[in-house]
């Protein structure tokens, strides 16, 4: 989160006033603040996404939040689509190239030759997206409860945003289990399972999407507002 000091914004008689009432320092240290800036740039959100890594306390901007989001698009697209993409026609290229020698009764075949050494190289940077997924679980995790946060919203809705997947596709693998060999009647209900599940995951995601693209809530009991150097008057009015 980045600061900077600003001038009082106060009517100096306002203070004198208040000093008058009995108001004392107090009413000059309510003014000597800190505000949150809000020209947080791409650098400096990927800076802060990983300074407050296990950060759940306070708010974070709609810019702050997107500019990590952009940064892990990017990082997914260079080192999981790319070479993903590349591994695929690979794959495919290999195959029709050797189509007369496919052994159709392995269709595992195939695979035979993705321990070459271009397979290898890569299959690292898919690794390495996995790895990097992994180990910004907590920040984005983080993140996104102080977007809710600097909202107006709980923090603790990141529990459910993130359990509900995992959830319904356990209950998912349970239908298959219990529907998979079961009768016609068994199967059209899973299938509609299927439907309510894949409904819910879609209406959170919509949800998901709405709130974080919010504008930043007055002060709350997270925070205060970042935007409120913005909203103060100009001094002396």
């Amino acid at each position: 989160m980045q600061f900077r000091t600003v001038r009082p914004k106060v009517p100096i008689r306002k203070i004198i006033a208040n000093f008058a009432d009995g108001g004392g320092c107090a009413a000059v240290k309510s003014v000597n603040i800190y505000i949150m800036t809000t020209n947080v740039n791409f650098p400096g959100a990927i800076r802060l996404f990983f300074q407050r890594y296990a950060d759940f306390r306070g708010r974070s901007t709609r810019a702050e939040y997107w500019y990590a989001q952009l940064f892990n698009a990017i990082i997914g697209f260079v080192l999981y689509f790319i070479p993903a993409m590349l591994l695929l026609v690979k794959i495919l290229t290999r195959a029709i190239n050797n189509h007369a020698a496919y052994n159709y009764s392995d269709p595992l075949s195939i695979y035979s030759h993705m321990f070459d050494q271009a397979y290898i190289l890569l299959l690292v940077p898919i690794v390495l997206f996995y790895v990097y997924s992994i180990a910004t679980l907590i920040p984005n995790l983080a993140i996104f409860a102080r977007r809710l946060h600097d909202t107006g919203r709980s923090g603790w809705w990141t529990a459910l945003f993130a359990a509900a997947p995992v959830v319904l596709n356990l209950g998912s693998l349970l239908l298959d289990t219990l529907c998979g060999t079961g009768s016609h009647g068994a199967m059209l209900f899973s299938l509609l399972v299927r439907f309510v599940i894949l409904g819910g995951l879609l209406a959170l995601c919509v949800l998901g999407i709405v709130w974080l693209c919010k504008p930043s809530a007055p002060d709350n009991e997270y925070g205060p507002d970042p935007y409120a150097a913005e909203k103060i008057p100009p001094y002396g009015y």
